[in-house]
């Protein structure tokens, strides 16, 4: 018995929700989509008592809608059913020292994971998850911790 499959990764920018009708019809171009990992975050490493409008709405923009467009843009165009991770933060969820100010913002992506996951299990066949990791040495981390 031969089995045969063919696996296409593409990392489609999220920004805004026209943007995000444009990335998911292109990755049905490489064919059928079955899967999305949704890992879209930022975060700033301003105090929160001098963050500025502007730099809040920014990561509530990245952390929260361009995920949720994301993910609507791809069910529209997966297959017969198909699975959907969203990368949220265990910072979410716990305490782990670090600056308080992270909290609300990789919180929120689960919130709508829940709905999506009620929604589209029975309609359509998708599964929808949300993991929160712990923390990842990264440039973005070392912001908070130096």
């Amino acid at each position: 018995m031969e089995v045969s499959a063919r696996v296409g990764v593409a990392m489609l920018p999220a920004r805004a929700p026209r943007r995000a009708k444009r990335s998911p019809r292109h990755a049905a171009e490489l064919g059928s989509v079955r899967a999305l990992v949704n890992s879209a975050g930022i975060a700033t490493s301003v105090p929160a008592t001098r963050e500025s409008p502007e730099q809040f709405r920014k990561v509530i923009e990245v952390n929260l809608n361009d995920t949720y467009w994301m993910c609507q843009g791809i069910a529209r165009v997966m297959s017969q059913s198909g699975t959907i991770v969203k990368v949220s933060s265990v910072r979410g969820l716990v305490s782990t020292g670090l600056p308080r100010r992270l909290i609300p913002r990789r919180r929120p992506p689960a919130r709508p994971d829940r709905d999506l996951a009620v929604q589209w299990a029975t309609r359509r066949r998708i599964r929808v998850n949300a993991v929160g990791p712990g923390d990842v040495a990264s440039p973005m981390l070392d912001e908070f911790q130096g």
